[in-house]
């Protein structure tokens, strides 16, 4: 399959989402009513109101001099690729992120929280701005129920995204600046962050990179994250099957913070544990297994190197694996960081070697 054919493929969720937004529409032009007009201005008010937070965002980035690398909003999403950008459509109505990393200059503390915050505070913004216009507006017509609708889930994005949590194994706006204000060494290792992403987007290879960790246990995500990489220079300085103290940091660190666990950890767990044929995996990480068998994950490079490796190793089916490797091959360039790209070169290199 190639990079424009895989790009076009919906997966049945965005089917049914994208039909039905236009079943709503049919229904309102029709029916005329007010129950309907509200079906149909709900989704239209989410992805305003998605859009907004994002180009706050997106707009202090921009003044402090930060480098785009994704934007989406709601399921449209602008991501960089082969060192340019294009459109695409990705699962996740309610779901949306700005992604973009500092240059050197404008790698300050204060700057992150600045960035952070800024998402929450267009919201604030635009959602008293909404709350006026509908007070405005004197009839009870559809643009000032459309006002006070835009105006209630503006601020409730705000409470959304100022309470500190968790989500998918990475904190929202609220608990990042919670932690950078709390901790000082949380607000160092988020500079060493920032400062490793602006390294592998120039393409540095991860072995060559300085990480903060020696001998630390992970407490974060941040730390988590900071062991994958150590373990992706394990592999880029001796092979790929080796970092077995570091996989079992990991592996150990989603048992005592299940709240971290994220898919990329559980992938590269489950990768290792097959190049080194250990047992039990279907039954520890059938979850993850599921996941794997959705079509929409045909479209990540990593997860289509796990199916590769876990169709060679355990289903042996050699067809299949070279299937996986191709696709996996053809949607490389698509990840963000050129140094990712690099690492998971290697690893599907090594697979199509064995074969």
């Amino acid at each position: 399959m190639s990079n424009s054919e895989s790009k076009k493929k919906l997966s049945i969720i965005e089917i049914i989402q994208g039909g039905g937004f236009i079943a709503l529409i049919f229904y309102s032009i029709l029916e005329g009513s007010f129950l309907s007009y509200v079906l149909l201005i709900f989704p239209i008010t989410v992805i305003i109101v998605i859009l907004l937070h994002e180009i706050g965002h997106l707009i202090s980035g921009k003044i402090l001099h930060y480098k785009l690398i994704a934007f989406k909003a709601s399921l449209l999403t602008w991501e960089k690729a082969n060192r340019g950008f294009h459109f695409s459509l990705k699962q996740g109505f309610i779901d949306g992120f700005c992604s973009m990393i500092p240059t050197k200059k404008s790698l300050k503390i204060r700057n992150v929280i600045i960035f952070t915050l800024s998402g929450v505070c267009m919201n604030l913004i635009t959602g008293v701005c909404f709350f006026l216009l509908g007070m405005s507006i004197e009839s009870l017509s559809h643009l000032k129920i459309f006002s006070y609708f835009l105006g209630i889930f503006s601020l409730l994005s705000v409470l959304i995204n100022v309470y500190p949590c968790l989500t998918n194994g990475e904190p929202n706006d609220g608990l990042t600046v919670c932690n950078i204000i709390k901790s000082k060494s949380y607000a160092c290792k988020f500079q060493e962050y920032q400062s490793i992403m602006l390294q592998l987007d120039k393409g540095c290879r991860v072995k060559d990179l300085a990480l903060p960790i020696q001998c630390s246990k992970i407490i974060d995500h941040l730390d988590i994250y900071f062991f994958l990489l150590a373990y992706y220079r394990e592999v880029e300085k001796k092979g790929v099957g080796e970092g077995s103290i570091i996989i079992k940091e990991i592996e150990n660190a989603l048992i005592l913070h299940p709240e971290l666990k994220n898919e990329k950890y559980v992938y590269e767990i489950i990768v290792f544990h097959l190049i080194n044929k250990k047992q039990g995996l279907v039954d520890k990480y059938g979850d993850f297994f599921t996941l794997l068998e959705e079509d929409y994950h045909d479209r990540n490079p990593m997860t289509l190197r796990v199916k590769a490796y876990f169709s060679w190793y355990i289903q042996e089916n050699k067809e299949k694996t070279l299937e996986y490797i191709e696709k996996a091959l053809s949607l490389n360039t698509e990840l963000f960081y050129l140094g990712e790209r690099k690492i998971e070169q290697s690893f599907i290199n090594d697979l199509k070697n064995r074969i």
